[in-house]
């Protein structure tokens, strides 16, 4: 799409720490995203509207996915790819809130392999699991809110996991850095790859998963003032 053009060079000045890029490659994303929403909306018997929702589906929310499946006709059914989005949206059930936290193992920074169990469940702290990568608009767009939710509730009992998947380690740790993201980070550096991605069903970032203090998953998703309300809430119980 004519919007994108140049994006690769707003992503190279997003690295080197350019927060006028960041906004302008966010509202390119938002944009894009917006209109192919729209025409999908518009289309759920057209294989072009598949497509298009296969291409995006990592930028599309799973519940916005049901509600087109809802819509589609056996023809949108039948394009290559919408299968598996269906098997994905069943594996989302599993790690439903309510449902146990699924545990897994990945390096940290130091390349030293850790398993999610060692920060989650541990009956001490709310976890927050971030799913993020530094090449993703949209999650360094809600990053200062994160960073600044961490700031106002650590000291409560909260902590966040931040599972990276970028595939350059350089990128990853760089980011890390200049965002002031002084949480616990693990990647294996696969990408959309990413096992423990793959276990907890996303397809789209940031995503976030928050448990209690006993594994239990409490939401999917919470961001921003969101997440502070319902933060603000299970700390109010403590």
């Amino acid at each position: 799409m004519t919007a994108r053009k140049g994006y690769a060079d707003l992503v190279k000045a997003i690295r080197a720490g350019d927060q006028e890029a960041e906004k302008k490659a966010y509202q390119i994303d938002t944009d894009v995203l917006n209109a192919v929403k729209t025409y999908i909306d518009a289309n759920p018997t057209k294989l072009s509207a598949a497509k298009l929702l296969h291409e995006f589906r990592h930028y599309i929310d799973e519940s916005e996915q049901e509600a087109i499946f809802a819509k589609a006709d056996s023809t949108f059914m039948s394009f290559p790819g919408i299968s598996p989005m269906v098997a994905h949206l069943e594996v989302l059930k599993s790690v439903a809130p309510g449902k146990t936290f699924v545990d897994f193992e990945m390096p940290d920074p130091k390349g030293k392999m850790r398993k999610l169990s060692d920060y989650v469940g541990q009956g001490k702290k709310v976890v927050l699991i971030d799913f993020w990568a530094s090449w993703c608009g949209p999650c360094m767009h809600e990053m200062p809110n994160l960073t600044a939710t961490y700031k106002t509730y650590r000291k409560k009992g909260f902590e966040i996991v931040g599972i990276s998947l970028d595939k350059e380690e350089e990128a990853w740790l760089k980011t890390i850095k200049e965002k002031k993201m002084d949480w616990i980070h693990l990647s294996d550096l696969k990408g959309w790859k990413s096992a423990g991605g793959a276990l907890y069903g996303v397809n789209s970032i940031p995503c976030t998963i928050l448990v209690d203090k006993d594994g239990t998953i409490l939401a999917r998703n919470l961001m921003g003032d969101d997440l502070n309300k319902k933060l603000d809430e299970l700390f109010a119980k403590k």
